[in-house]
């Protein structure tokens, strides 16, 4: 088994197994161990109701940026960064995605997510404005 948290709970107060939602998907199929697993556990609990654990943790004050990705931080600083500074920021940009190759994949965007947001702040408090590809001169 590749998870390690205990992938079935017993509650013996009220008879039930309670399964995690991806035990429960692999037991589905005979030739897996957790299939094995469930069918020791129904046998030693005949009377036990199973059910399936969906209540996932989430934090609700936790802010989402949905779109925004390398390509949007890029368009976004060509757009709004001062002429001057433009094309370093861009620099840095490409070298912070270089760097976080060495970086597990998971910490790589949100890394520069961060970098970006710090350097940007109103993106988190005015939202994600749509950028389009014409020059910021031509929209005045």
């Amino acid at each position: 088994m590749a998870k390690s948290r205990t992938p079935v709970k017993f509650d013996h107060a009220n008879n039930k197994i309670i399964l995690y939602k991806w035990f429960e998907e692999k037991a589905r199929y005979p030739k897996n161990d957790e299939y094995t697993m469930l069918a020791n556990f129904i046998k030693s609990f005949p009377n036990y109701t199973i059910t399936v654990r969906d209540d996932i943790k989430t934090n609700s004050k936790q802010e989402h940026y949905k779109g925004l990705k390398y390509d949007y931080m890029e368009k976004y600083i060509r757009r709004f960064e001062p002429e001057e500074t433009r094309e370093e920021v861009l620099k840095e940009l490409e070298d912070r995605k270089f760097i976080s190759q060495c970086h597990s994949k998971g910490h790589r965007y949100p890394t520069i997510k961060k970098w970006f947001l710090e350097k940007y702040p109103e993106v988190t408090t005015n939202g994600m404005p749509i950028i389009t590809d014409t020059p910021l001169e031509k929209v005045a």
